[in-house]
């Protein structure tokens, strides 16, 4: 058949058609603005995902976090229809920013026809469907999210709330055991894995929705096989999760990390919740409706709350639309009628029979009571209030997140990205409520009204996002550009494929800036620079990156040889992750060792020294941590762990680290698993607060036996050099320190310095 024969694939190829355009219309710039970074933040980790899937490498290899690799699987997610489609793009392309732009602007169709297929579950067919839909897919949320750009795409978010309206009306029942059971087998089950495939979040969220609504349907009278048909969106979303992180789960068991990589807390469930009243007035965009648009309303608000930490809550992506504010009137009036109309049905009998005021036939043609839709299959409106009801309980802060965050896990903390699925549940509810009463509207007034929904939608919503992405180009162009033109220079200066240590060190991924240099920054480089490989990006907390936590952010001349092994062959330095005095003893230290830079960039704010290679062999990375001496323990160095008197970890700066421990303190000193053993523990100590005697020791771990030690005298007041050496190679021991002189009781009490301590081969 035809598609002019079927309107509801006509509604989807033209609901398909127009989100293209108006998307491509909203992001301007034609084909230029898709070639150049959207945003930062978030964003880069998501274009340097795309460069790893465009290359056949989804769990990552050597190009980032140098030499040993980034390992996504450390970080797992289940963004693998974004990451496939988008590397799929960049490949073809051979630019990352481009795939992952055009797999962004693709997930406005992909929206569009969710919408669509969502919007059919209600019954709504033809123009008005479009228009809803193109309302749905053009929110705040979809536009300004690019931060978070797998959760920006939305179109998952609706389909699980498709899944949940199946299970809530008894449609799902009907069609898993009607004529066209295979058919609808696939599609349900197909559905749960594309979201299942599409994100935790809103994995997490279809889930909590069709649990809600098979609760609704038993509620109803539902028999207890129909709720057991009603479980197959859930499992479907539950079991392609688990197999998607299952490649994940058993790596980080098998390599554990050194310490946990993420720990979230209860309360961000709290500080990362959503606003109901930004989530429903316009964003505050310039439009052309100047100062008769209500997003004034918005601005004038946030501008009152702007000092308040609400966290997320006060993102433009978080707020709503005419469209929503329209929707929400659109309801209001339905539940208005409803009331009142349940309130006559209570008054008013004919015949022995419950009827309708005389009026209420005047101005449209009332559906089917709420009994016999549900037998229908039916959505109504009572249902999609309850799902709605409960997305708010865990959308708005001190809702059910918190309990969830408590006794589930917190993970899921940012339960404002609930915001699709509520946006789609209101506009459902709209459609609901036309299909309902069916406003009596001359066909030529339709049109009107028609075009009018489109104008609201492409003046409001679409236009306005202009602005955005050209402030956007402007910004991701400069960063580009600069790249592009460092790497042209770097490459010439040292070429062939080599490695590039990035200073100073930023941990990876999701940790505060470093000055003014942001936490995923150091991608830049390596995103415009593919011809070099390059050290930022190693998981922090593994085996991967432990050497660049013990280098720190400057070099000495010892780190030379072993950096030239490790095929090194250049140090970058971003003067934004210093102060401006340590950027200046950075450079000069740099530049006493190396010579002066071979290449600058960014204003001055990059710059490129050249490593010394000639003679030097470079080692794959299974034989650098094996290496024997201290090439092996530079490249696997053994980890310091307070056992008591000490602090979880050391305060790090430009060029020292720095334990501060009580008089009487014992640190494990252990050998990275597969990693090369040591012989040697080096350092300097110093008492503060006293004037007494400071002993270091190394005592063996079993029998707790002082092997070796050294004592500075009393009365030394700076940190003085210490070297305690080891009958031969272990792969643990104890380091103690005392100063049996100095007072534990003072206010404040003494402490010991320890400072740089480190074990070599």
């Amino acid at each position: 058949m035809s598609v002019l024969r079927r309107p509801r694939r006509l509604d989807a190829v033209v609901a398909a058609a127009s989100a293209t355009l108006l998307a491509l219309l909203g992001i301007g710039g034609g084909l230029y603005r898709l070639q150049v970074p959207l945003d930062d933040g978030d964003m880069l980790p998501a274009y340097a995902a795309t460069r790893l899937w465009s290359t056949g490498a989804p769990f990552g290899d050597a190009s980032l976090g140098a030499p040993f690799g980034i390992e996504q699987r450390y970080y797992p997610t289940a963004d693998v229809v974004q990451n496939a489609v988008a590397g799929l793009l960049a490949w073809v392309a051979g630019n990352p920013f481009l795939g992952l732009n055009l797999a962004f602007v693709l997930s406005f169709p992909a929206t569009a026809l969710a919408g669509i297929w969502v919007l059919g579950i209600a019954g709504l067919r033809g123009p008005w469907a479009v228009v809803l839909t193109l309302a749905l897919t053009f929110v705040p949320f979809h536009w300004y999210r690019t931060d978070h750009v797998y959760l920006a795409t939305s179109y998952s978010a609706v389909v699980g709330v498709g899944l949940a309206l199946l299970v809530g009306s008894g449609q799902l029942e009907q069609r898993l055991r009607g004529p066209a059971r295979r058919r609808a087998w696939l599609v349900v089950v197909g559905a749960g894995l594309l979201v299942a495939a599409s994100g935790i979040y809103y994995a997490c969220f279809t889930v909590l929705l069709v649990a809600a609504a098979a609760a609704w349907r038993w509620v109803r009278g539902a028999r207890v096989r129909d709720a057991a048909l009603a479980a197959v969106p859930a499992v479907a979303v539950v079991v392609g999760t688990v197999v998607l992180l299952a490649p994940s789960i058993l790596y980080v068991r098998s390599h554990p990390p050194l310490a946990p990589l993420a720990a979230r807390e209860t309360l961000e469930s709290v500080l990362y919740a959503g606003s109901l009243v930004l989530a429903l007035i316009p964003a505050p965009v310039p439009s052309v409706l100047g100062r008769f648009y209500p997003g004034e309303l918005s601005a004038g608000l946030l501008s009152d709350v702007g000092d308040l930490d609400l966290a997320e809550g006060q993102r433009l992506s978080n707020f709503g639309s005419v469209a929503t504010v329209l929707a929400c009137v659109v309801v209001l009036v339905g539940v208005v009628r409803s009331s009142r109309r349940s309130a006559r049905a209570v008054t008013v009998e004919d015949g022995g029979r419950v009827g309708r005021g005389a009026e209420d036939g005047d101005d449209g043609e009332d559906r089917e009571d709420g009994e016999d839709a549900l037998a229908a299959g039916a959505v109504t409106l009572p249902l999609v209030g309850f799902l709605a009801l409960v997305c708010l309980l865990f959308f708005v802060p001190w809702g059910l997140n918190l309990l969830f965050a408590y006794l589930v896990m917190p993970e899921i903390r940012a339960w404002n990205r609930l915001l699709p699925e509520m946006y789609t549940l209101l506009f459902v509810a709209a459609a609901v409520v036309g299909l309902r009463w069916r406003p009596r509207v001359r066909p030529r007034a339709g049109r009107v009204l028609v075009g009018l929904g489109l104008v609201v939608v492409v003046v409001d919503s679409v236009l306005p996002a202009r602005a955005h992405f050209a402030d956007a180009e402007v910004s991701g162009s400069r960063m580009s550009g600069a790249g592009y033109q460092y790497a042209a220079a770097l490459n010439a200066a040292v070429p062939g494929r080599c490695a590039v240590l990035e200073l100073p060190y930023v941990r990876y991924p999701e940790t505060p800036p470093k000055q003014a240099l942001e936490n995923y920054e150091p991608l830049w480089p390596a995103l415009t620079n593919p011809g070099k490989t390059w050290s930022a990006a190693a998981m922090k907390d593994t085996a991967a990156s432990a050497w660049q936590a013990r280098l720190g952010d400057s070099l000495t001349a010892e780190d030379l040889e072993p950096l030239a092994a490790g095929g090194f062959c250049a140090v970058h330095v971003d003067r934004r992750g210093y102060t401006p005095a340590d950027a200046d003893a950075v450079t000069a230290q740099l530049t006493d060792l190396l010579g002066a830079p071979v290449a600058t960039g960014l204003d001055g704010d990059w710059s490129a020294y050249r490593l010394p290679t000639d003679g030097v062999t470079v080692l794959p990375p299974a034989e650098l941590v094996q290496a024997p001496g201290e090439l092996g323990t530079f490249w696997a160095p053994p980890q310091l762990r307070p056992v008591s008197g000490a602090p979880e970890g050391p305060v790090t700066s430009t060029f020292h680290q720095d334990w501060v421990l009580s008089p009487d303190a014992l640190l494990d000193v252990d050998a990275l698993d597969g990693g090369a053993p040591f012989r040697t523990v080096r350092g300097e100590v110093a008492a503060g607060g006293c004037t007494g005697e400071v002993t270091v020791a190394l005592r063996d771990p079993d029998s707790g036996e002082v092997t070796t030690s050294t004592t500075v005298p009393a009365g030394v007041s700076e940190a003085a050099p210490f070297r305690l050496y080891l009958p031969g190679p272990v792969r643990r021991a104890e380091l103690s320190v005392s100063a049996p002189g100095c007072p534990t009781t003072a206010d404040p009490p003494a402490t010991v310095l320890l400072r740089d301590p480190e074990a070599v081969g």
